[in-house]
C-alpha cells in the first residue's frame, strides 16, 4: 500500500509539472493588501516577511510567475527575507521550467547558510527534482541530492521516486539499482516493480542482452518482449537489429494481435512504426523511412503525430514541396502541431530553394509568437547567400535579432562581409555594416572579431583612422578580444593618414592583450614617421618606437621595418641616420636580407641628400647587382635623376640590365634651389625643350617625336586621342 501511495504521489507531481497553474487568488489578500504599495522603493513602509510571503504565493497561484519573481528579487534587495514557503511556492510554480526551479532552490540554499531559518524543506527538493526528472536531467538531480545531504534533510518517498524516474530516463543503471534497493528496504517497492525499473533503464541504455535477462525474470514474452527489444534497438542505434525486431513484432501481431483490444493493438503498431521510422531517419536512411511510412498507410495504422513527424523530417531532406504538403495535412489532422514540425518544413523549403514559401511559414510562425531555432535561421540565410538574394538574407537576420535568437557565426558573418564589401556607395555600405554590428552588440551576441574586422578594414580603405580605432575599442567594451588582424587593420589605417597618436595608443593597448608582431610595429612606426616627419624635432617618435621594437624579444625587424622607419628620411635625405637604421635592421641577429625596395629607398635618400652622395649611390647599385637583385624602373628613374640618362644607360648596360627604362610616374629627385624641374614624367611646357617619358631623351621644343625612341610628345598623344573620341561621337 505504501508503494502504491508513493506511485500516486509521483504521478501527481509529474502531472503538475505538465499542467499550468491558474487558480483564483485568495480573496482575503486581494481585498486587504495594496500590492503596488510594496513595490515603491522610496516607500517608508517596511514590508513584513509573513505578509510578503503570502503575496508571492498569491502571484504564483494567479499564474503570474514573472511578477512573483520580481517581488522576490525586490525583497531580497531591500534586505527582507521571505519565509521558506515563498521560495517553495516559486519552485512549485516553476515546475514546468527546471532551470528556474533549480535557480530558486540554489538561492534558498545559499541564503540558508547565513540564515538557518531558511533551511529548504523536503517539499522544495521534491518539486525541483521532479521538474528535472521530466527532462531526464539526472546531473541536476545529483546536485539537489547533494544539497539535501548538506542541509541534513532526509529524503522522503517523493524525492526518492522522482530521483528514480530521472535516473531511469537517463539510463543510469547503477543508481537505479541502488535506489530500488533502498526503496525495497523501506517497504515502498516490491521486487517485481524494482525489476521493471531495471528493465526500463536497460532499454534506455540500449543493452539488449540485459533487457532480455530482466524480461525473463519478469516472465515477459511475446509481443511485449518484441516491443521492448525494438525500443532497445532504437536507443542503441542498431539499424539491422531494429529491422529484425520490427519484423518479429509484425509477425507476432498477426498471430497474437487478435487477442488484444483494438485500442491496445493500434497503440502498439503506431508506436512501433514511429520507432522504426525514427531509427531510419537518425541513420539518414531516407528511402527506408518513406518505405515504412507508406507501409503504415497501406496497413491502416493510425497515423500518429510521431509517425508523420518522422516522415516530415525525411521529406525535408528529399523533397521540400512534398514536405509542405504533408505539413498542411498535419495541420488539418492534429490540433497542436509542435515547434519542431514548423522548423522542419521551413528547413525543407530552404534546402529546396523555395525561400518565398519558407518566408510565408516563418511569418506565420512568428505571428503565433513562436521563435525559430538558430539552425533554421542559419539554413535560410545561407541559402539566400547562395542564391545571392541579399535582401532576403538581411531580412531573415533582422527577424532573428528581433526574436532575440543568438545567430550562429556563419549567419551574420556572411551578411556583414557582403554589406561591407558590396558595390554600394562606400560610405553607405559601411554605415549599414556598422549598424548590424551595433545591433548584435546590443542583443548580447558575442560577435567574432572577423566580423568586426570587416568594418575596420572598410574604414581603413576610406582612411578613417579614428573610426577604425573606435570599433577596435568597441570590441573591448563588449568583452570581445580583438585578434591580431584587428589591431593590424586599425594601425594600417593610421599609417595611411599619418595618425601617429592613435596608432601609438593602439599598440599600448595591444601589449596588454597579446604580444605585437613585427607587422604591427611596422604599421605604427610608419604612422609616427608620417605624422612627425620634421627631423629637427628634439624627439623622433618613430625612432623611439623603433628602439622599443629592438628591445622586444618576441619580434625581429625585417625589410618592411626599414622602409617604415625611413619614411621621413626620403624627403630630407638624411643618409647618416638611414645608414644607422640599415645596420640595426640587417645584421646577424635579425638574419634579415635587403630586398629591391630596400635598395631603391637607399638610392632615393642618397640622391635627395645635400649634396647628393654619388659614390654611395654607385656603391649601393653595385651591391644590389652583386646580390642578384634585378633593378626596376624606379631604380632607373633615381639613377637618371642623379646622373642623367646617358650615365643611367651605361650603368644598367654594365650590370646587364640595359632593357630597364625609368618609371615615368615615379617622383623625381628633390632638387634644391636653381634646379631644373622639367624632368621625365612632367608635362612639357609649351615653347620649351622637353624630356621623353620613356627613354628620358631631351628634345627641342619644335620636335613632336622623341629623337631617341620615336614616341610622340605627350601633348600630341593627348590631342590625337581627343580627336579620335570626337570622331567616334560623331
Amino acid at each position: 500500500m505504501a508503494a502504491a501511495a508513493a506511485f500516486v504521489a509521483l504521478a501527481a507531481l509529474t502531472s503538475f509539472v505538465r499542467l499550468p497553474l491558474n487558480p483564483p487568488p485568495p480573496p482575503h489578500l486581494s481585498k486587504t493588501v495594496d500590492m503596488n504599495r510594496f513595490w515603491d522603493v522610496e516607500s517608508e513602509f517596511k514590508p513584513e516577511s509573513v505578509l510578503t510571503s503570502e503575496i508571492i504565493k498569491a502571484y504564483v497561484l494567479r499564474g503570474q510567475l514573472d511578477r512573483a519573481e520580481e517581488w522576490m528579487h525586490h525583497l531580497l534587495y531591500l534586505g527582507t527575507l521571505p519565509k521558506p514557503r515563498a521560495f517553495v511556492a516559486l519552485i512549485e510554480g516553476n515546475a514546468h521550467n527546471p532551470s528556474r526551479a533549480s535557480h530558486w532552490l540554489k538561492k534558498m540554499s545559499d541564503l540558508a547558510k547565513k540564515n538557518p531559518g531558511l533551511k529548504p524543506p523536503v517539499r522544495a527538493f521534491a518539486f525541483a527534482i521532479a521538474a528535472a526528472a521530466c527532462i531526464a536531467d539526472y546531473e541536476t538531480v545529483d546536485k539537489h541530492l547533494e544539497l539535501m545531504r548538506m542541509h541534513l534533510v532526509p529524503p522522503d518517498a517523493f524525492v526518492m521516486l522522482a530521483s528514480l524516474e530521472a535516473y531511469k530516463r537517463g539510463g543510469q543503471s547503477d543508481k537505479v539499482e541502488d535506489l530500488t534497493k533502498e526503496l525495497k528496504k523501506r517497504g515502498l517497492m516490491n521486487h517485481r516493480v524494482a525489476q521493471k525499473y531495471m528493465a526500463w533503464t536497460m532499454i534506455r541504455t540500449g543493452q539488449p542482452s540485459l533487457v532480455k535477462e530482466y524480461l525473463r525474470r519478469l516472465g515477459v514474452s511475446g509481443i511485449q518482449e518484441a516491443v521492448a527489444l525494438l525500443q532497445t534497438s532504437v536507443r542503441a542505434g542498431n539499424y539491422h537489429e531494429g529491422i529484425m525486431n520490427m519484423q518479429t513484432l509484425l509477425r507476432l501481431m498477426d498471430k497474437e494481435g487478435q487477442f488484444l483490444e483494438k485500442k491496445e493493438r493500434e497503440d502498439i503498431l503506431s508506436s512501433a512504426y514511429g520507432d522504426i521510422m525514427y531509427l531510419c531517419w537518425k541513420k539518414a536512411f531516407h528511402t527506408e523511412t518513406l518505405d515504412w511510412y507508406n507501409k503504415s498507410i497501406a496497413n491502416g495504422v493510425n497515423q500518429t503525430y510521431d509517425i508523420q513527424l518522422n516522415a516530415l523530417r525525411t521529406l525535408a531532406v528529399k523533397d521540400g514541396i512534398q514536405c509542405e504538403k504533408l505539413f498542411n495535412h498535419m495541420l488539418s489532422v492534429h490540433e497542436d502541431v509542435g515547434h519542431e514540425a514548423y522548423c522542419t518544413v521551413i528547413e525543407g523549403l530552404a534546402d529546396a530553394g523555395e525561400l518565398v514559401r519558407a518566408r510565408k511559414w516563418v511569418l506565420r510562425m512568428r505571428k503565433m509568437e513562436h521563435k525559430l531555432d538558430a539552425s533554421t535561421y542559419e539554413k535560410l540565410i545561407l541559402k539566400a547567400v547562395e542564391q545571392k538574394t541579399w535582401e532576403d538574407a538581411e531580412e531573415f537576420l533582422d527577424m532573428e535579432l528581433r526574436d532575440r535568437v543568438v545567430p550562429t557565426n556563419q549567419t551574420y558573418l556572411k551578411v556583414i562581409e557582403h554589406v561591407a564589401y558590396s558595390e554600394e556607395a562606400r560610405e553607405n555600405r559601411i554605415k549599414r555594416a556598422e549598424n548590424w554590428i551595433r545591433r548584435m552588440f546590443n542583443n548580447g551576441v558575442y560577435v567574432l572579431p572577423k566580423a568586426v574586422n570587416c568594418v575596420i578594414d572598410a574604414r581603413r580603405e576610406l582612411g578613417h583612422s579614428e573610426k577604425a580605432q573606435h570599433w577596435l575599442f568597441q570590441m573591448l567594451k563588449f568583452g570581445i578580444k580583438p585578434d591580431s588582424q584587428s589591431f593590424l587593420l586599425a594601425q594600417r589605417a593610421c599609417a595611411m593618414t599619418g595618425d601617429g597618436d592613435t596608432a601609438e595608443k593602439s599598440i599600448r593597448v595591444q601589449r596588454t592583450l597579446m604580444n605585437p608582431e613585427t607587422k604591427h610595429y611596422n604599421a605604427v612606426i610608419e604612422a609616427l614617421a608620417r605624422a612627425y616627419n620634421d627631423l629637427a624635432l628634439k624627439q623622433d617618435r618613430a625612432r623611439i618606437m623603433f628602439k622599443e621594437m629592438l628591445v622586444d624579444d618576441y619580434v625581429k625587424p625585417n625589410p618592411s621595418t626599414f622602409l617604415a622607419v625611413t619614411t621621413n628620411l626620403v624627403k630630407n635625405g638624411w643618409s647618416d641616420r638611414m645608414e644607422e637604421y640599415y645596420s640595426l635592421v640587417f645584421n646577424a641577429k635579425s638574419n634579415a636580407k635587403p630586398i629591391l625596395s630596400t635598395y631603391n629607398r637607399m638610392l632615393r635618400i642618397y640622391a635627395n641628400d645635400e649634396p647628393p652622395k654619388s659614390k654611395q649611390i654607385v656603391k649601393t647599385f653595385k651591391d644590389m647587382v652583386a646580390a642578384g637583385i634585378k633593378p626596376n624602373t624606379v631604380t632607373a628613374k633615381v639613377l637618371e635623376d642623379t646622373f642623367g640618362w646617358q650615365m643611367r644607360e651605361s650603368m644598367l648596360a654594365e650590370a646587364g640590365h640595359e632593357a630597364v627604362k625609368p618609371d615615368a610616374t615615379a617622383a623625381p629627385r628633390v632638387l634644391r634651389s636653381g634646379g631644373d624641374m622639367r624632368k621625365p614624367g612632367q608635362r612639357p611646357i609649351e615653347g620649351q625643350d622637353w624630356f621623353c617619358n620613356v627613354c628620358g631623351e631631351k628634345n627641342l621644343a619644335k620636335v613632336t617625336s622623341c629623337m631617341g625612341c620615336g614616341i610622340a610628345r605627350p601633348d600630341v598623344i593627348r590631342r590625337r586621342k581627343q580627336v579620335e573620341l570626337e570622331n567616334l561621337n560623331d
